[in-house]
């Protein structure tokens, strides 16, 4: 009988003693995290704004209107010129569209790159101009000479209206050199023009100050 409680004492004090360990156990393991938990790595650095963004911002509502306003104004002397290529009847006047496709194809190609710097997005159609180019391929000879000749004449002087505005109105740096090189251009284009116009029999008053 005593060896019996003995027994059963020893039972019940290494009982005791597994319970003790298993609570001190479950006191001290690390929690371990949730599936939905996040955590953010050490180090990480906040995201900073876009560069496009930052940049188009340095860019002022105005600036980014003419921007869009030349680049839509290239457009249509190229495109209207690529019509005169095949349909002019006067060589001289086809000579003058390639002239216009080249300089207004390079200066399409710099502010571009400006926009694409500033994180501006620049027109790559317009009705207006898919409209002049559908009404030019319905003309042809004496006629689609004029036609083509009296809107150079009056798309040049809007943009060289344009461009002498922005020279003294941007503040941008490299929109500012982009104007001052592609001015005398326009302003040369428009000369041209009007030299045509008086060749076909088109009206048209010269514009430029001297």
């Amino acid at each position: 009988m005593l060896r019996f409680l003995t027994a059963s004492s020893a039972f019940a004090l290494c009982l005791s003693a597994g319970l003790a360990v298993a609570q001190t156990s479950s006191q001290t393991a690390p929690t371990a995290p949730s599936s939905g938990a996040r955590t953010a790595p050490s180090g990480t650095a906040t995201p900073t704004p876009g560069s496009s963004t930052a940049t188009q911002q340095s860019l002022g509502e105005p600036e980014v209107t003419f921007m869009k306003k030349a680049a839509t104004s290239d457009m249509t002397e190229i495109e209207t010129s690529k019509v005169a290529l095949t349909k002019a009847s006067r060589p001289d006047i086809k000579q003058f569209a390639q002239h216009m496709i080249d300089d207004h194809t390079k200066l399409s190609a710099q502010m571009k790159q400006i926009a694409d710097a500033k994180g501006v997005q620049l027109p790559s159609r317009d009705p207006s101009v898919e409209a002049m180019v559908s009404k030019l391929n319905g003309l042809s000879g004496a006629r689609f000479d004029q036609e083509y000749v009296k809107g150079q004449v009056a798309g040049h002087r809007d943009a060289s209206k344009l461009f002498h505005a922005e020279a003294s109105a941007v503040k941008d740096p490299s929109l500012k050199q982009a104007v001052a090189q592609a001015t005398p251009i326009i302003d040369e284009h428009l000369k041209q023009a009007e030299q045509l116009a008086a060749a076909v029999g088109v009206e048209a008053k010269t514009s430029l100050k001297k």
